[in-house]
């Protein structure tokens, strides 16, 4: 389980760049739900990653 250490500074805000691909897109040049909730989740598990495990 994460706990959380008291003497290390966590980030506040995260932030992450995508790529986003012409088929994920309708014609309207709308991103596809499903593909909106893939580039909403991918980057958060990368961040919870990267600050749990690199300790």
């Amino acid at each position: 389980m994460f706990q959380l250490d008291p003497d290390r500074n966590y980030p506040k805000k995260t932030e992450s760049h995508s790529l986003i691909r012409f088929q994920d897109c309708d014609p309207m040049q709308h991103l596809n739900n499903a593909k909106y909730l893939d580039y909403y989740f991918t980057p958060a598990k990368t961040s919870f990653f990267r600050f749990t495990v690199s300790r």
